[in-house]
């Protein structure tokens, strides 16, 4: 964050020489607690002693010229040292890597309440209301694995109702392999989450893995940009919103992204995630 513009802020409540204090204390607050509302922070000056109200520290944030922000998350551990090193050698690697061998494999959840259409249409000053007669708790679990050896039908996919198991996510490799999806030669490249390395299905998968000639790849930690699976979420998820009518089932919606995703729209999501080096230069 750059420093506030104290210089040119009128006097408010306290002089020039009181508002320039309160702003400091202000400033200091906010680069410690970033995520704080106006309330937080009245409420942290009147416990130092500063009498103040909402609409006063409005103002002042009004003066620096900000506003409020959707923010970017970042995962601290995602810059271990260790982890940098290994993220810069994979975007060097990856690009070695025939696309047609590289299977990428991640889940996600799909919530009925959160896939909803954001807007709706209608006169101002009128509340409008959509009446739904689906199951709104109604979620499902989505494993995916990519696969551009088979332009027709790219897409791998399982549904279940409660969150995967490592079990879970075992039977889907098994069944990847069982439909010649996974095969002699291909590199299957998984996210750092904890089903995938179970200690229960270890062994199993990586003796099922080998015994296949199936490499098995970890990608960087916290590095969701570099995984495909992650847009084609992201498309599915939006196709679903555009789609949704109350007579058709989630599940079925899904089903339906899956198809109308071009194949070339998932070669651009693979080229978006594995041309990493030259997008950084």
């Amino acid at each position: 964050m750059s420093s506030g513009p104290w210089g040119g802020f009128r006097a408010l409540k306290f002089g020039n020489v009181g508002d320039k204090l309160v702003q400091h204390i202000l400033w200091v607050q906010v680069q410690q607690h970033p995520s704080w509302n106006i309330p937080h922070h009245v409420g942290a000056l009147t416990a130092a002693g500063v009498d103040v109200n909402c609409g006063f520290v409005a103002r002042i944030f009004q003066s620096w010229g900000w506003s409020w922000h959707k923010p970017t998350h970042t995962q601290i551990r995602k810059y271990t040292p260790a982890n940098v090193e290994y993220y810069s050698v994979w975007i060097v690697l990856i690009l070695s890597i025939p696309w047609i061998r590289l299977k990428f494999l991640d889940e996600a959840h799909f919530v009925s309440r959160d896939l909803y259409h954001r807007r709706v249409i209608g006169p101002r000053g009128y509340k409008l209301f959509v009446v739904e007669t689906a199951e709104l708790n109604l979620s499902y679990s989505l494993t995916l694995l990519t696969d551009l050896s088979t332009p027709t039908n790219p897409f791998f996919i399982s549904l279940c109702f409660e969150s995967n198991t490592e079990w879970d996510f075992l039977n889907f490799v098994v069944d990847a392999v069982q439909a010649n999806r996974l095969v002699q030669g291909d590199i299957l490249v998984v996210d750092n989450a904890a089903v995938h390395f179970g200690g229960e299905t270890w062994e199993l998968l990586t003796t099922l893995l080998d015994g296949y000639g199936i490499s098995y790849v970890f990608l960087p930690t916290y590095s969701p940009e570099l995984n495909p699976c992650e847009l084609v979420f992201a498309f599915v998820k939006n196709f679903i919103r555009n789609n949704r009518e109350p007579d058709i089932p989630l599940y079925q919606l899904m089903l339906v992204a899956f198809v109308c995703l071009p194949y070339t729209t998932l070669l651009s999501f693979y080229n978006h995630c594995t041309q990493i080096l030259f997008r950084m230069t």
